[in-house]
C-alpha cells in the first residue's frame, strides 16, 4: 500500500521526537592503536545532534542516551543516523542509515536494531545500532504495513 504526502500543513508532523540510543555492535575496529572512540550522530529535518564519544569504547558499546529534537516536517523527510569512530585528526565513519520520519515514528516505542550500510557502497557492514522512538505531536503519522525499517545509506 503507497501513502501518498502532500505539503499540506494537517499532514506535518509537529511535537517532540524523543530517541533512545541503547547500542552498538559488530563496529571495524579503524583504531591505528588501541581500540575505536564510538559516537552517534542523528539528523532529523536538519537538526543534528550526537551522543557522547565512548573513550576506548571498541566495537561494541552502549550508550543509553536519549537525544530530544523538536519536529515540524512532512512525514516524507528523511532522518539520518551515522556512526563513526571519534578522533582528533579526522572522523571516520562506521556505518549509517536513513528513512523517512513517519516509517521511523511509526515504530513507536519499540526497540529497533538497525543494520548499518558503509557510506561510501551502502552494503551492508555487519554493525547493528539499537534505538528506539518516541514521538509526542499534533499529528501522528500512517501506520506502515513494513515490520522492520528499510536501510537506505545516505
Amino acid at each position: 500500500m503507497a501513502f501518498a504526502y502532500t505539503n499540506d500543513l494537517a499532514d506535518r508532523l509537529v511535537g517532540t521526537l524523543s530517541i533512545k540510543i541503547g547500542g552498538v555492535s559488530g563496529l571495524k575496529n579503524v583504531a591505528t592503536f588501541g581500540t575505536i572512540n564510538p559516537q552517534v550522530a542523528i539528523t532529523v529535518n536538519g537538526d543534528k545532534q550526537y551522543t557522547r564519544t565512548i573513550d576506548d569504547g571498541g566495537v561494541a558499546c552502549e550508550f543509553n542516551e536519549t537525544l530530544v529534537f523538536n519536529l515540524d516536517c512532512q512525514p516524507h523527510d528523511l532522518f539520518f543516523v551515522k556512526v563513526k569512530h571519534d578522533r582528533m585528526a579526522a572522523d571516520v565513519n562506521l556505518g549509517c542509515f536513513s528513512m523517512a520520519v513517519g516509517q521511523f515514528i511509526a515504530h513507536q516505542k519499540k526497540l529497533l536494531k538497525i543494520q548499518l550500510v558503509d557510506e561510501e557502497d551502502f552494503q551492508l557492514n555487519g554493525a547493528v545500532v539499537e534505538i528506539t522512538p518516541d514521538y509526542t505531536g499534533t499529528h501522528q503519522p500512517p501506520v506502515y504495513k513494513s515490520p522492520e525499517p528499510v536501510n537506505r545509506g545516505i
